[in-house]
């Protein structure tokens, strides 16, 4: 009837506003069905086949910023769909389409690694969810936002006059799903509890916006919850912290309904000790603060705060990989290298790829290939290694391992000012070196050793030049 009086169509539940699902159930599936399409419609294979390793890196990373921020920054997302979420990310990666199946030769967990953790930068979703969903925690004790709607319907809802985590003690058929699902994220681990409940607390200034009882500004918790015996005994339950502590005193002002006996008297101890070091600070307001980042709580701190992850390489690597000279598909390049995680035959045999008993070096038709080999010990690689080093003026000791090698190249005394570039052709060397080893596995190329190193020498200045514009020095040089 009213529809009609207002010539209005008739909806139904749930529908899109403001780009969100309003009325659904967020735990459903069919909720994120929207944000799947999305993912999978911009992350599609043949995408893929058109890009570089290092565009699809760049293109996961710009998906996730632009696409499903908004949904997680509101909602904390079932597992079940950060899987599905997490295998488009990984088949569109890889390569992996409904015609072909493609080996992803790097977990995923070491995948999202920050690049200094030796990663490749691509955001943990369940992580950066979190931390988004965080930015509510920060917002509610932001007393910025006190005038602002969302936080005084809020407060006049769920609060009860202590802290957030208090709304989560609320009857929870009261709690909508997405307060719920707010206030859940500082129980899924210690870490989170240690980031959100206990990672926001008041700090001091003249006292007068702080309660003495009811506000956690000397404890991770309000002090009426740590210390209930003194909390029933007290005349002012909501007293502020500057009317117990005058400013010019030297001691708290703490009145008593009768004298305190007993435990009551322990608790009154460990109270004055927490006390003794408090000082208020006239004509400065009190504000709360999020413990661990002095500039308060952004998403990007409180995702590295939340990243506990090892790294899986040396700093020492990451950083020389990932130099502003080296291209991006030089960088996956080593960085796989350095990881182990090249297709050699002995890497394909691991993972159940039947050889045909073709596991030799491609270059030397000598031992099983493995990186090692290929890039270390096989003659043909140390007659390269031997002519770069010649090229710079240096003599080199081959040791067997590949690692090693690297190490020891990247360790030489170079000049301060050619370093970056010394680093650059070392990594452009191993990138020829598997260039070429592909050409003879697969195109029945011949091994051309001065082919490869006029290769090395043009790719490296190429990429300097590209880099350090002008170029201070010729090729010739």
């Amino acid at each position: 009837m009213a529809a009609s009086a207002l010539n209005c169509k008739v909806g139904k539940t749930p529908f899109i506003y403001l780009g969100l699902p309003v009325g659904g159930n967020p735990h459903r599936h069919s909720f994120w069905k929207l944000v799947i399409e999305k993912f999978r419609s911009k992350l599609v294979s043949r995408k893929g086949k058109l890009l570089l390793i290092g565009g699809r890196i760049t293109l996961l990373t710009s998906v996730f910023s632009a696409l499903p921020l908004f949904y997680f920054s509101i909602l904390k997302v079932p597992k079940g769909i950060l899987k599905e979420l997490i295998r488009i990310q990984k088949n569109f990666l890889w390569g992996t389409s409904d015609e072909s199946k493609k080996i992803a030769w790097v977990n995923w967990e070491r995948v999202c690694l920050a690049k200094n953790k030796g990663g490749l930068g691509n955001p943990n979703l369940a992580i950066k969810n979190i931390a988004l969903l965080g930015k509510w925690w920060d917002k509610f004790y932001d007393d910025a936002e006190n005038e602002k709607l969302w936080k005084k319907i809020t407060i006049s809802k769920y609060y009860s006059g202590t802290s957030i985590v208090s709304i989560s003690n609320t009857t929870s058929s009261k709690i909508s799903a997405i307060w719920k699902d707010i206030l859940s994220i500082s129980r899924d681990c210690e870490r989170n509890t240690k980031c959100f409940s206990e990672g926001f607390s008041r700090q001091l200034g003249d006292g007068y916006g702080t309660r003495f009882w009811k506000d956690a500004w000397v404890e991770t918790s309000p002090l009426m919850l740590v210390f209930p015996r003194l909390f029933k005994l007290t005349l002012g339950e909501n007293l502020l912290v500057a009317d117990l502590k005058p400013t010019k005193g030297e001691g708290w002002i703490l009145q008593w309904r009768r004298p305190p006996f007993g435990r009551e008297l322990d608790e009154l101890q460990i109270l004055e000790d927490i006390l003794q070091n408090v000082s208020i600070f006239v004509g400065k307001s009190d504000q709360f603060i999020w413990k661990h980042c002095p500039a308060g709580y952004t998403t990007k701190m409180a995702y590295l705060f939340l990243d506990m992850s090892p790294p899986c390489l040396d700093i020492f690597y990451c950083k020389l990989i990932w130099s502003h000279l080296i291209p991006t598909k030089v960088s996956v390049f080593s960085w796989r290298l350095l990881l182990n995680h090249l297709p050699t035959k002995d890497n394909l045999i691991q993972r159940g790829i039947d050889l045909a008993s073709r596991f030799g070096c491609v270059l030397c038709n000598g031992y099983l290939e493995d990186a090692n080999h290929i890039f270390a010990i096989c003659i043909y690689s140390q007659s390269i290694w031997s002519r770069i080093c010649c090229w710079w003026g240096f003599s080199l000791v081959f040791p067997d391992k590949a690692l090693d090698l690297l190490t020891q190249l990247c360790s030489l005394p170079v000049p301060q000012d050619v370093k970056d570039c010394w680093v650059l052709s070392i990594f452009t060397t191993t990138w020829a070196i598997w260039y070429f080893r592909n050409g003879i596995a697969f195109n029945k190329l011949e091994w051309d050793e001065d082919n490869l190193i006029e290769l090395v020498k043009t790719k490296t200045f190429a990429w300097i030049k590209g880099k350090l514009k002008p170029a201070a020095f010729c090729f010739s040089d």
